[in-house]
């Protein structure tokens, strides 16, 4: 998809016995990186495809379900929804001007830093983990919630660039595709160029549309609904 403001390219590859489907998203202003919520700052789920149809997404991918945990700092569209920060998972933030910074979940005097400077976060996100920062592939931690270290179907963001970003969606547990690691994700993001990545809900969450229509092997009547999802405009 391109318009004057925005180009969509999607590729399918193959990796360790799973199925990837990636987006690399160009855009003109950074207002056009957007989050949405199931329901106006509530917790009602709906699917990716069907909140994707009702914000006119371009393209859309889930977010981190925040609904689902009640610790972790989580803002959208510059509203704070959840202040209680966590030391449980890594955090991202997008500012204002589209840009990507992940802060690791011990490094919580980071956070403040940039949540009381000069930047002006648009969105906030508690899951993670990160999978590069700066440009750095990260060591997956042995313990971290989401079964870091289990094949499953993943979804990761990252940034490639100054409004130039990537959305990768793996699918799992089925014969055709198995799943990845966040190892192997985190791999494959670092080859993509990514200065910054983060993973995002899996399972049967990791969901990518575009147009209105999923590009990823799952089929509409296997959605789940979800609280939030992550869209360019």
């Amino acid at each position: 998809y391109y318009d004057e403001s925005i180009r969509v390219d999607i590729t399918h590859t193959r990796r360790s016995d799973a199925d990837f489907t990636v987006a690399e998203v160009t855009v003109k202003h950074a207002s056009q990186l957007r989050t949405g919520l199931a329901t106006a700052l509530g917790r009602s789920g709906k699917k990716t495809t069907t909140m994707a149809n009702e914000f006119l997404a371009v393209l859309a991918i889930n977010g981190d379900s925040y609904s689902d945990r009640k610790t972790g700092l989580e803002i959208r569209q510059g509203t704070t929804l959840r202040d209680k920060v966590s030391n449980l998972y890594d955090t991202l933030l997008i500012d204002r001007n589209g840009d990507f910074h992940i802060v690791l979940r011990d490094n919580l005097e980071m956070l403040d830093f940039y949540l009381s400077g000069d930047l002006v976060i648009q969105n906030a996100f508690s899951f993670g983990p990160a999978l590069v920062i700066d440009g750095e592939k990260q060591e997956i931690p042995e313990k971290y919630s989401f079964a870091p270290h289990y094949k499953n179907p993943r979804a990761a963001i990252g940034q490639l660039g100054p409004l130039h970003y990537v959305c990768v969606v793996v699918d799992g547990r089925s014969d055709q595709s198995e799943g990845v690691t966040l190892e192997t994700l985190a791999d494959f993001m670092a080859e993509l160029g990514c200065t910054q990545a983060y993973n995002l809900d899996g399972g049967n969450s990791a969901t990518l549309v575009l147009g209105g229509t999923i590009c990823n092997d799952k089929s509409p009547s296997n959605e789940r609904s979800i609280s939030d999802i992550i869209y360019f405009a």
